[in-house]
């Protein structure tokens, strides 16, 4: 299994005792080795080789890994079960600091997921200086209040900020003309953001971070409403156990907030508690998705804040790959989402307001919505791979979606949509109603549903001349479905040839549609069947040979298919 940012950043911290350098975690993650394979070159370095010299016998080798990634020797029962692994040939010297780490317990996992947390936020803000990547990392223990302390400092050394740690006591902070920092904790036993605080960014593009670190379960948890203004992003890194919601009062915030940042690793993050008066009352322009595991983030509006059909959010995916991130919100009729990482659910929560979708990136993204009235999905400029669920398109009929060069998955569940797979391997299906589908180029797999549909292969080359390369349509309906080539006449009895014979195989039926191309100079299509399915061989350059072919799937007769199925 490929390695993620955060195994790569453990190993950082465990083999070098430093936070990654930005180009360093880039180049290991996008590398496509295991952790495994990592943990092994990172052995042969010399930055590794200066710290566990081969000189070194088991027990120092064993007590010296402690003691870099824990602070302390192993136990004894620990060091001499690790000893015995080494001498047994159980484990190497190359895989052992991977192995311990992987086996860390209680204070000491604690420890090394606070260290790798900052790890990744160094690497992160584009810091390449291994001197302070070393120093970062020497105040950080077992207790997460250090990991705010040094992500402070990070914040400081990348963007030159001023950086403030909010206290248990009362805050009364006013910021600086330039960008600020101001980072608070919610938990059962030290709370620094509090009711009782005053914070007041200033000028500059100022943000509010809040941790929330309660071990305790509750049913539900509202931040107490501080006074907020003058700042620009407001960040929730909840971290609180069990998948009850955990809500940030917003009663005394101005109209400043422009981008929301939702982090950590609970599974129901609010904006706003949905109480009249404690949501926003402005549109917050941005959505950033950091999650570490699947989660549910509502964003939530004051009625009256959201107006019209032009509402807009940007949504950037940055969570783990492969969670399900649930964005409910209200009012918001347009959404830009940045493909990075993680699947994506978006819900109207007040009213089907959901109009158009924009995607683009590299990241896959996966979609869906159980209430929705969108009508226009463009993914034009993503590359990456786009699965679009029925829930999308559940309301309202004609709705146009376009893809990108990856590879798209997209079932419109209503009538009358238009459906682009554009470049790629797609699966498109368009649902109920009458229907337009178009694969673009790449082998495409096509279903028009029920309805009056039509399939397009505008281009040359939207499908292929193999029966591997093809593109299948599994439903077409003779005398109810078309098909258009665009530029190419219509079907009729000069330009499509029947043929009247079953033929054994797709080489035979491809053999038998040249022949006939090659005897009738005015045509342009040639239908054959082997009786499993047809075969739509088509000349579009008119050499009178067959430039490509569409399967259809399940047309087992010879005359499966008329004149009368191809529109020009």
């Amino acid at each position: 299994m490929i390695a993620t940012r955060e195994e790569v950043a453990e190993l950082y911290v465990a083999f070098f005792l430093r936070a990654p350098d930005a180009n360093g975690l880039d180049f290991w993650v996008g590398s496509g080795m295991s952790a495994e394979m990592i943990s092994a070159s990172f052995f042969d370095q010399p930055e590794t080789k200066e710290k566990y010299p081969d000189s070194m016998i088991n027990s120092e080798f064993i007590d010296t890994i402690y003691r870099n990634m824990f602070d302390h020797g192993p136990d004894v029962e620990g060091a001499l079960y690790w000893d015995g692994e080494l001498k047994s040939g159980n484990i190497t010297r190359a895989n052992m600091i991977l192995a311990i780490a992987n086996g860390a317990l209680g204070s000491d996992n604690d420890m090394l997921e606070n260290k790798t947390e900052v790890g990744i936020y160094f690497a992160d803000a584009g810091i390449n200086d291994q001197g302070r990547a070393l120093a970062i990392m020497t105040g950080v223990t077992s207790d997460y209040t250090t990991v705010i302390v040094a992500e402070a400092q990070v914040d400081v050394w990348a963007d030159d900020v001023a950086s403030y740690i909010l206290k248990t006591i009362r805050d009364e902070y006013v910021g600086t003309e330039g960008d600020d920092v101001i980072k608070g904790v919610t938990d059962n036993s030290g709370t620094t953001y509090q009711g009782i605080d005053s914070i007041d960014g200033g000028s500059g593009n100022d943000r509010l971070s809040i941790t929330e670190l309660d071990e305790i379960i509750y049913t539900t948890k509202t931040t107490q409403a501080a006074s907020v203004k003058n700042i620009e992003i407001l960040e929730v890194k909840d971290n609180h156990k069990g998948d009850s919601a955990y809500s940030v009062d917003l009663t005394y915030y101005d109209m400043s907030v422009a981008k929301v940042i939702s982090g950590g690793t609970s599974t129901n993050t609010a904006f706003g508690t949905g109480v009249a008066g404690q949501n926003f009352d402005n549109v917050v322009a941005e959505l950033k998705i950091t999650k570490s595991v699947a989660a549910k983030t509502t964003v939530t509006y004051e009625v009256g804040t959201t107006v019209g059909k032009s509402d807009m959010m940007d949504i950037t995916m940055a969570a783990a790959e492969g969670t399900l991130q649930s964005v409910f919100t209200n009012g918001i009729e347009n959404f830009t989402i940045h493909a990075g990482s993680g699947n994506l659910s978006i819900n109207d929560s007040d009213t089907y307001h959901l109009n158009q979708i924009i995607i683009d990136g590299a990241g896959s993204i996966a979609m869906t919505s159980s209430r929705s009235t969108v009508t226009t999905i463009d993914a034009s400029e993503a590359t990456g791979s786009i699965v679009v669920g029925t829930g999308l398109f559940n309301i309202v009929s004609g709705t146009t979606y376009s893809g990108g060069s990856g590879t798209d998955d997209v079932t419109a569940s209503r009538g009358n949509d238009r459906v682009s797979g554009h470049a790629g391997n797609d699966k498109l299906n368009g649902g109920n109603g009458n229907d337009e589908i178009s694969g673009g180029l790449g082998v495409d797999t096509l279903r028009g549903g029920e309805g009056q549909d039509k399939f397009n292969f505008a281009n040359s080359g939207d499908t292929g001349i193999t029966r591997a390369t093809a593109d299948h349509i599994m439903d077409f309906s003779s005398g109810s479905d078309k098909i258009d080539f665009g530029s190419l006449a219509a079907g009729s009895s000069d330009t499509f040839d029947p043929y009247n014979a079953l033929a054994r195989n797709f080489s035979e039926a491809l053999l038998a549609a040249n022949e006939a191309l090659s005897h009738k100079n005015t045509l342009i299509y040639s239908f054959h069947s082997d009786g499993i399915d047809g075969y739509l061989f088509v000349d579009n350059n008119g050499d009178h040979l067959v430039d490509e072919v569409i399967v259809l799937s399940g047309l087992t007769r010879v005359d499966s298919m008329t004149y009368g199925d191809i529109v020009g």
